[in-house]
């Protein structure tokens, strides 16, 4: 990874974003953009005033918070979302950093928040940085549907000497024979011993599906409930401060589809959540797979 962007909407959550950032490009080796993007829906004077405020920013706050990672600051305008994926595709970027949302209840209800949209247009994983200092992270819970835990892996192995040296890997499943056994009269013994069988083959197959090297840095989990709040809940129970999903396919139509569980995770987490389009991801691992 070469370039690694922190996206800055010059609060205390971009802040976070910002020394995310520097410490990911510190440990892979990278070069850091800090990119502010004023929305160009405004007076042509508000806008040239807040760029000019944003240079000034941004000049002394890089390189006091990059330190000794090679860092570049950049202030542009136009559409937030959509400028922030143009100028991190521009630049080559493998990573995009952004603070969390400003949380409303009856906002998120109605409406995507810029993170959501820059997530769906983007073909660049998207890290969500919540939590207040940039300490490496620890441990990071990977929520897999299949067989995507190598891919989400080597992603994040590409952040060299700062990335997560222990994972634990989620598998969320839906017993829908349950309902169905329960409804012809099953006993509740029969039911829980049919989940624990789903459980146990699910595991299985997962577990085929590492190789022996991350095989030994990995505790596998098998659940059934909702994904998104099984991640959520395994992660403070396993003390993960990382939460590693992907994405749906990102061709053509599909393009746009953000998963349901990424998008609950986003609006609703806690933790620190990498988002990684499934294209990159498949991408990762194809290059693993030739070395």
């Amino acid at each position: 990874m070469r370039m690694v962007v922190a996206a800055t909407d010059l609060s205390k959550r971009g802040d976070r974003a910002v020394d995310r950032a520097a410490l990911i490009a510190r440990g892979a080796g990278a070069e850091l953009l800090v990119l502010h993007v004023v929305d160009d829906d405004q007076p042509r004077g508000i806008v040239q005033g807040l760029v000019a405020e944003a240079e000034e920013y941004l000049s002394a706050e890089v390189a006091a918070r990059a330190g000794s990672v090679p860092a570049r600051h950049l202030v542009v305008t136009g559409d937030i979302y959509v400028a922030l994926h143009e100028e991190a595709a521009s630049a080559g970027a493998g990573l995009i950093v952004a603070g969390d949302h400003r949380h409303s209840a009856i906002r998120d209800v109605f409406r995507d928040t810029t993170i959501e949209r820059l997530v769906r247009l983007s073909s660049v994983p998207v890290l969500i940085a919540r939590r207040p200092e940039a300490k490496p992270y620890l441990r990071a819970l990977l929520g897999v549907e299949s067989g995507e835990a190598m891919e989400l892996a080597h992603v994040i192995d590409g952040w060299g000497e700062v990335r997560p040296e222990q994972l634990v890997i989620l598998h969320a499943f839906d017993a829908l024979a349950a309902g169905l056994m329960a409804y012809a009269g099953a006993s509740r013994e029969d039911i829980e011993a049919h989940g624990r069988e789903m459980a146990e083959g699910l595991a299985e197959r997962l577990h085929a599906t590492l190789d022996a090297q991350l095989a030994r840095r990995t505790r596998l989990r098998v659940l059934e409930g909702e994904p998104a709040a099984l991640m959520q809940e395994t992660a403070e129970r396993e003390n993960c401060d990382l939460i590693v999903v992907s994405t749906h396919a990102r061709r053509g139509l599909m393009r746009g589809l953000l998963g349901s569980v990424s998008s609950a995770l986003l609006r609703r987490g806690t933790t620190d959540l990498l988002i990684v389009p499934r294209v990159v991801a498949s991408a990762h691992a194809a290059d693993a797979a030739s070395l």
